[in-house]
């Protein structure tokens, strides 16, 4: 498999009636590091449906577009969890990323949405000063956050236990603490 290529759990398309009285949608949107994030949701299964979009190496931008028509059918009752970023910011485009929340976020205010702040690094190969750049990125996050009513921000842990050997992405352990 390619790494550009979308992991999406399979999932039937309903429109916003046929969906009333079922049950409700959480969808996970992420790059590399929401893999296997859906499925540390099992303790709500049972009550929500969980989809998950996964594209490793993907910017957000790549992330939201694939994800529109799903998302346009969510209600009050949903909830789309955004974890990824990290690309995003490796290649400088901190300016680009905040605009395309801000116009994710404008399109889906007819539901939950819960960012996820970009994790610190702690991999041997990062660049000089890029945990400094995540944190000024996650400090205007946050603050874009707090201008939509339906959206909340998650800080993801900084604790390195919770990371794996690498240190880039977070373990088991990791994604079930956030």
């Amino acid at each position: 498999m390619e790494t550009s290529e979308i992991i999406h759990s399979s999932t039937t398309r309903t429109d916003n009636k046929k969906h009333q009285g079922k049950r409700p949608r959480i969808i996970v949107l992420g790059d590399s590091h929401a893999r296997g994030f859906a499925g540390e949701l099992h303790q709500v299964k049972q009550h929500f449906k969980v989809i998950g979009y996964v594209k490793p190496n993907a910017g957000l931008t790549e992330l939201f577009n694939p994800a529109k028509e799903d998302t346009s059918k969510l209600t009050k009752k949903d909830i789309v969890i955004v974890f990824g970023g990290t690309n995003d910011i490796e290649r400088n485009f901190h300016g680009k990323i905040l605009t395309s929340i801000v116009r994710f976020l404008d399109a889906t205010q007819h539901t939950n949405v819960i960012l996820m702040d970009v994790p610190l690094r702690y991999d041997p190969g990062k660049r000089p000063h890029i945990n400094e750049e995540i944190v000024n990125y996650n400090r205007k996050l946050h603050k874009v956050t707090k201008s939509f009513k339906h959206a909340k921000l998650i800080k993801s842990t900084t604790n390195r236990e919770l990371f794996t050997q690498h240190g880039l992405h977070l373990n088991k352990k990791g994604k079930e603490v956030v």
